[in-house]
């Protein structure tokens, strides 16, 4: 209504006749918005309406939000370390006004009749936008290296999120210490954002597990808001991981900054690497061949000539087993074999990821071929060590 949003003057008393005149100041940003070609004053059911720029009074449209808000938004966006720390060149810059700015405008566009023009809020936008590519930036909705959202509350108070492109990793680990475990199998499902890796400094902390230690060096290189680990397979606690080491996928969630050290190494126990892939090129690492060293020991019985000889040869070929309730199949390429003693005995073997090794020695779940099976003698898979991993396989 116009008593809400405009300020009353003066009543005329013509015999039974009275006029009512109710004045809105607007600022310099809204008056040129909407009253560049727009008659500034109407009457309306014996009330006139007049529109003033002022500079002294508050705006009865936007309580001064564009001389209140949009160099100082402006300056703390130019200065804020996702700018300073990263090499930013595109930008998208986005805002979220009250909806009481809209309601006020829409009232006062109403009763002048004005159609057409921007409103309020991409007025602002634009305003924004212009200050901020001062600075050699281009603004880029598509494809940002950043995206700025502005929110401001009613009483103009402003917050300014930053939303950098997350990063992409593939990541490998070599292990050369038994006993290290790759992750806690039951941790919370919000894994990989806990808030108390955030802070640590250079001096990086050991953990129980790989994931642990890859989580906090990740996460004093990048300051990211969370760092989402994939993992693609596992070994046993007590296995070696050489050759090329074992692959994983982690995304970087908003990395404060996006120049890292792309190896870390704990001595005699743990090597990471990591480089930089596309969104679409996850899937090329899926699947991959590996190496693997298997000490297996006889549970019944003892080796007789020709067991192994007639049995090592037939491990090889189409593979197929339960997981997760899901017919899977996966490839065996080679396998050879070395008898330590009647009991004992190393079996190497080339092979698709995800074909689990102890069962595929022991058999206590459906595969097929199964070890134990073909010597007809119960084995146990003691140890296996990957030896290599060869990740052009696809």
């Amino acid at each position: 209504m116009v008593n809400n949003n405009a300020n009353y003057v003066q009543t005329h008393d013509n015999t039974s006749l009275k006029s009512i005149t109710y004045i809105f100041f607007l600022c310099k940003f809204c008056f040129e918005r909407n009253f560049k070609i727009v008659d500034k004053k109407v009457s309306k059911y014996k009330t006139i309406i007049k529109v003033i720029r002022s500079k002294r009074k508050e705006c009865n449209v936007c309580k001064n939000l564009f001389d209140r808000t949009l160099y100082p938004i402006s300056n703390e966006i130019k200065n804020s370390d996702f700018i300073k720390v990263n090499k930013i060149k595109k930008i998208d810059i986005g805002t979220s006004l009250p909806f009481q700015l809209f309601e006020r405008e829409d009232n006062l566009r109403s009763l002048f009749k004005i159609k057409g023009f921007p409103n309020i809020k991409n007025h602002y936008t634009t305003l924004i936008r212009r200050e901020i590519t001062k600075n050699d930036y281009c603004i880029d909705h598509l494809n940002p290296d950043l995206r700025i959202e502005i929110f401001l509350d009613t009483d103009l108070n402003f917050k300014v999120k930053y939303k950098v492109n997350d990063i992409i990793l593939l990541g490998r680990y070599n292990k050369y210490q038994r006993g290290l475990i790759q992750r806690i199998k039951f941790r919370d499902a919000y894994n990989n954002t806990q808030t108390d890796f955030k802070n640590f400094g250079s001096q990086l902390q050991e953990f129980s597990t790989i994931e642990d230690t890859v989580l906090n060096y990740l996460y004093s290189q990048f300051h990211a808001d969370s760092i989402k680990i994939s993992w693609l397979g596992s070994e046993d606690k007590d296995s070696l991981v050489l050759g090329n080491g074992r692959p994983f996928i982690v995304r970087i969630i908003n990395p404060l900054n996006n120049i890292f050290k792309k190896e870390y190494e704990i001595q005699n126990k743990l090597f990471l690497k990591f480089q930089e892939i596309k969104y679409d090129e996850i899937q090329l690492y899926n699947k991959y061949l590996i190496k693997i060293k298997t000490y297996v020991k006889v549970l019944e019985g003892k080796l007789e000539n020709g067991d192994l000889e007639n049995s090592i040869p037939k491990l090889k070929g189409e593979t197929i087993f339960k997981f997760k309730k899901k017919i899977v199949k996966r490839t065996i390429y080679s396998s050879s074999f070395k008898v330590i003693d009647n009991k004992n005995f190393e079996l190497d073997l080339v092979l698709d990821n995800g074909i689990p090794i102890k069962q595929l020695i022991g058999g206590q779940e459906s595969i097929n071929p199964c070890l134990s099976d073909l010597i007809n003698k119960k084995c146990e898979c003691v140890l296996f060590d990957i030896y290599d991993i060869n990740l052009n396989c696809n």
